[in-house]
Order: C-alpha cells, then sequence, then structure tokens
C-alpha cells in the first residue's frame, strides 16, 4: 500500500506540473514510465512465493557384530542429494524442483495457488540429469533421468514421502522432511522409504565420479527396482516380490531394460543399506554401459577359482564398489533385524593363499591397492592411481581389447597407459597371488605360490589355421568349493588369427557335452551349442585378415571331458 501511495503522488507531480516546455513534457513521459515499470517490478517481486527446506533419509549404520542397528540414536540422517522434489495437492503436482548436496531445495509456488489450498512437499527416487549441483548428460531425451528406484511389486511407480498437509498464508514457508529408515516386517509400499533414497545416494556417489573422470560422458537411464516385498526366488518374478537376488541384468518378462534388481524383505535379506552391495551392481551396471564385461556370470564366491572373466568382473564389481564410495570395506547383511553379517570384506586385505587370475579377491584388492593412498605397511604397496587413471584404462584399453576382459588385459593395458608405472603395478599385482602381466593374453605366473592345475598350461592357446589340438580337457573339479561349468578348468580358451578365408572351427568333445563361442573383441560372433553328450561343434566364419579371434569352449554337461579341437 505504501508502494501505490507513494506512486499516485509521484503521477500527481508529474501530470500536474504547472507550465512546461515540450520537451519537459516528453522528459516527465520518460519518467512516468520508468515508475510504472520500477512499481510494477516491486509488486510482482512481493508476490512471488516460494517453499524450500531440507530433505533427508534415515540411515541405520553397519555395526561389526550386529548388523545394522535400528534404534534411533544410531541411526544417521544423510542428506536426500539431487533428487525430485514437488509440491503437489492432493494427486495433482503444482511444481517441481531438485535438492541439491545438502539436500536442500526451493520451489517457486505458481500464482493460481490460493492460501486456502492445501499443499504436500513430496520427495520423489528420481534424479535428473540436470540437477542443481551436476549437470549429468542422459540418453533419456524424453523426460532426462538419470536415474530412478522404482517398486516393481507396485507397477513399476517411484518411490516418494510426502510432508504433512499445509497451507501458504504468506510469502514463503519451510518445510523439512526426514525419511523413516525401518526394518519393515509389516510391509506395505508406505513403510521404510528411506530405504530407496539410500539407494539413490549411494549411486550419486558413483555417477559424480564417472563424470569427473569423463566431462563428455551420456549415461545410460537406469532403472533400479526395489520393494519391500524382494525376496531372494529361483522363480524371479519381479511383479510379486521374487527376484533371484540383488543382480544386474535383464527379466524380459517384466521389464526390457538391463536394471539393477535390489533385495529388500525384511528378517530375511535386505540390501538397501548395504551400500557395499549397492554399489557393486551399479559397478555392473557401468562395465555394461561405459565399460565393456565378457563375464559369463553364474554363482561366486571368494573362495572360487573362476574364470577369469567372471573372477575379472565380480571383483571388479568389488573393488569399485570401495572405490565409488571411498571405503575400503564391503558387508551383507541378512537375517532377523539385518543382524547377521553374511559377508564382510575388507579391501585392504591382501590374498595370502590361492591368489590367481580365477581369484575375484585377487582382483578387488589390486584394484584397491592400485587406487588407495594407505601401503597397509607393505612397501609393495607403492601407487596411488587417480579414478582418472583407471577410468581410462577400462574404456580406452579394456572396451576394445581383443582378448577377452580379465585380469590380465587390464594389468597389461594399465603398464601400456603408465609405462612409468609399470614396475609398481607388477608389485601390487604380486602382492595378491598374480605374476607380470607380458600381453594382453600372457602374464608371467597365473598364481604366484600356488600349485596350479593341470588343467590349463597357459590362458590362452595359439590354435594354428589348419591345425588341431588333441586331448584338451575340461574339469568343474566336482566335490569341490570350486564345482561349476562357470569355474577355471570347465572354460578354455584359444587365440585364431585370420587370414582372410572361411574357415570351419570343430570340437569333437568325449564323455561330455561342451559347448563353442567365437568372439571378436568380446562380441559372439558365431556359436555352436545344439549338440549332445560327445556331439562334435563346428563353426564355419570368414575370418578377417590379420584379426584376432578367441574361441571359448564350454563344459555345458558332465563333470569332465577331453576334447579335439582344429580349424580347416
Amino acid at each position: 500500500m505504501k508502494k501505490l501511495i507513494i506512486f499516485i503522488l509521484i503521477l500527481g507531480i508529474l501530470v500536474f506540473p504547472g507550465c512546461k516546455s515540450s520537451n519537459s513534457s516528453k522528459n516527465d513521459t520518460n519518467l512516468l514510465l520508468l515508475f510504472f515499470l520500477l512499481f510494477q517490478a516491486n509488486n510482482t517481486a512481493s508476490n512471488t512465493r516460494t517453499i524450500s527446506g531440507t530433505i533427508k533419509y534415515e540411515f541405520p549404520e553397519y555395526q561389526s557384530g550386529s548388523g545394522l542397528n535400528w534404534s534411533s540414536p544410531s541411526k544417521t540422517e544423510k542428506n536426500c542429494r539431487q533428487i525430485r522434489v514437488e509440491l503437489i495437492s492432493g494427486s495433482t503436482v503444482l511444481a517441481s524442483s531438485n535438492t541439491d548436496d545438502n539436500g536442500a531445495y526451493s520451489i517457486s509456488v505458481p500464482s493460481s495457488v490460493s492460501s486456502s489450498q492445501y499443499l504436500q512437499v513430496r520427495a520423489v527416487s528420481r534424479i535428473m540429469a540436470n540437477t542443481v549441483n551436476t549437470n549429468f548428460k542422459s540418453n533419456d531425451t524424453t523426460n532426462n533421468v538419470l536415474v530412478e528406484v522404482l517398486d516393481n511389486y507396485n507397477s513399476k511407480n517411484v518411490h516418494s514421502s510426502s510432508s504433512s498437509s499445509f497451507q501458504l498464508t504468506s510469502s514463503s514457508a519451510t518445510v523439512n522432511l526426514v525419511i523413516p529408515a525401518e526394518n519393515a516386517t509389516t510391509r506395505s509400499a508406505t513403510v521404510n522409504k528411506a530405504g530407496a533414497f539410500s539407494i539413490l545416494d549411494t549411486s550419486l556417489s558413483a555417477y559424480k565420479k564417472l563424470a569427473a573422470a569423463d566431462t563428455s560422458l551420456t549415461f545410460s537411464k537406469l532403472k533400479i527396482f526395489w520393494s519391500v516385498y524382494n525376496i531372494a526366488s529361483a522363480s524371479n518374478n519381479p511383479p510379486s516380490g521374487q527376484i533371484s537376488t540383488s543382480f544386474y541384468g535383464t527379466v524380459s518378462a517384466f521389464d526390457s531394460a538391463r536394471s539393477l534388481y535390489i533385495l529388500g524383505y525384511a528378517d530375511n535379506d535386505t540390501d538397501e543399506f548395504d551400500v557395499g552391495v549397492i554399489a557393486h551392481e551399479f559397478g555392473h551396471y557401468t562395465e555394461d554401459t561405459i565399460f565393456r564385461s565378457d563375464s559369463i556370470g553364474g554363482s561366486h564366491s571368494g573362495s572360487n577359482r573362476l574364470d577369469p572373466r567372471l573372477a575379472f568382473g565380480e571383483g571388479f564389481g568389488n573393488g569399485i564398489s570401495s572405490i565409488f564410495r571411498d571405503d575400503p570395506t564391503y558387508h551383507d547383511t541378512l537375517g532377523t533385524n539385518a543382524a547377521t553379517t553374511g559377508v564382510n570384506m575388507n579391501m585392504e586385505s591382501n590374498v595370502t593363499s590361492d591368489g590367481g587370475v580365477w581369484s575375484e579377491t585377487s582382483v578387488q584388492a589390486i584394484l584397491w591397492d592400485l587406487y588407495d593412498s594407505t601401503t597397509s605397511g607393505d612397501s609393495n604397496d607403492s601407487l596411488t592411481l587417480s579414478f582418472s587413471d583407471l577410468y581410462n584404462v577400462m574404456k580406452n584399453y579394456q572396451k576394445t581389447t581383443p582378448a577377452m576382459t580379465t585380469l590380465i588385459s587390464f594389468l597389461y593395458s594399465l603398464k601400456q597407459a603408465l609405462p612409468a608405472n609399470a614396475t609398481a603395478i607388477d608389485n601390487i599385482a604380486n602382492m595378491s597371488g598374480v605374476g607380470s602381466a607380458t600381453s594382453v593374453y600372457d602374464i608371467s605366473d597365473i598364481a604366484v605360490g600356488t600349485t596350479e592345475p593341470t588343467c590349463r598350461t597357459a590362458i590362452y592357446q595359439d590354435l594354428t589355421l589348419g591345425s588341431s589340438l588333441t586331448n584338451q580337457a575340461l574339469n568343474e573339479d566336482p566335490g569341490s568349493s570350486t564345482a561349476g561349468k562357470n569355474k577355471y578348468c570347465a572354460t578354455k580358451y584359444y587365440k585364431i588369427t585370420g587370414n582372410g578365408s572361411s574357415k570351419t572351427i570343430t570340437m569333437a568333445p568325449t564323455g561330455c557335452d561342451a559347448d563353442i563361442y567365437l568372439y571378436k573383441n568380446g562380441s559372439i560372433i558365431a556359436y555352436d551349442n545344439d549338440g549332445g553328450s560327445g556331439v562334435s561343434e563346428s563353426i564355419t566364419y570368414t575370418l578377417e585378415n590379420n584379426v584376432v579371434y578367441i574361441l571359448d569352449v564350454r563344459l555345458y554337461s558332465g563333470t569332465s571331458c577331453t576334447f579335439t579341437v582344429s580349424t580347416n
């Protein structure tokens, strides 16, 4: 009102000034216009209304020996970083914004919202690509979503948590929100909302590291399916909460996109607050969409002698999990109140027995030792690489290698990228039972200090065009902890260099069913897996001149056998 009175007084002076010249009248007209515009600007500013505040989520901290601690004094309130925030009235979204890294947000209220209207602030389990602090790039050109946590049990809806209803009776209001974490034994869509935001927060730490290493990087939109109903089941039916475990992959009958699926069934196995598990699965997303993984998957553990591709993939998942979080510890809780620790690892622990290219434990320890700044009292750990160094090798060397993606190709590529650090890299590898990589195919010692199984004399064997190799063996090592079709002795790699002509590759097994797959730079270009026990498999393919191909022979049924492989 004061501004309006002042404006009227000024207007009166300008309109009734007495006798003036024509030039003076023009000046008065300009002054009148100026004061009018200033009045309008001030009036508009006075009508701007905002709602602001902070959004946090509760996080039950891990305690060694007792799992997750659910008591309120032991729960930490963490910032909901970069999440989507909506101003709603009923089911209508009136405006939206994003939080910053402190969990703070500010929303401009539309002029159509009345002071009598009931409003709520809603936190949504989604991070947009154009966030407050970091402008990520997403391949989602329609909605510009970077990542979202969806409820597979509830029609793929986003998870959300809303404030109490309020009315905006002044120009501003502060609405803070703390999203509760609960051991949700009484399952419903409204409990343990903090779980979805914990998953998002862990993912964001990984996104930030990746974006800092490569400012031109465009991310593939990521869906993460999590529900308090998600329980481990062989049936793998996400709409009913049945998933095989926490994993990255595709359940084609449910959703065509390769996504993260995360366990969440209280008093059984929950992973939403096991940040190491979340970052591990995010590591597989990174391998798949940014780097490259040739892993054949399947069951595994740190004590297994694995197919070298699988060993690298799982060890990479554990190692990159710690690197994303800058924390060498990794735990996986389960059971009543998530009080049991199923897995508890420290990446600082070097492998003292049975290390080698077959060991995911060797891989994760080497990755962490390359990155961390701690020597752990070992003079051989003298190297601290940046995440950008590791990223460069994974994206620009490992991704394009003609070999399989194993620890061998990674270590050799790292030495090629950083030749001045080659000796230090070898020393770190040796600490965890691995020799010196001399090419992407060769290593001086598959397993330092360990008696190697006789099933392989080398990771790769040369298969010359027009020749054959007899008495080749596959063995799943039945009765031991390493038994399985994805283990070290159950697969074989053969290196074939093309000459520009069509060749037939034949594998003739005795006493088992084995399959063959032909790779070029990590992609399967031909395969034969139709035969049964003792039935030969063959591939006919034109092999490009001087191009290296990898023939992968895998045990499919039976526990062991011999075979002959030939090209002609």
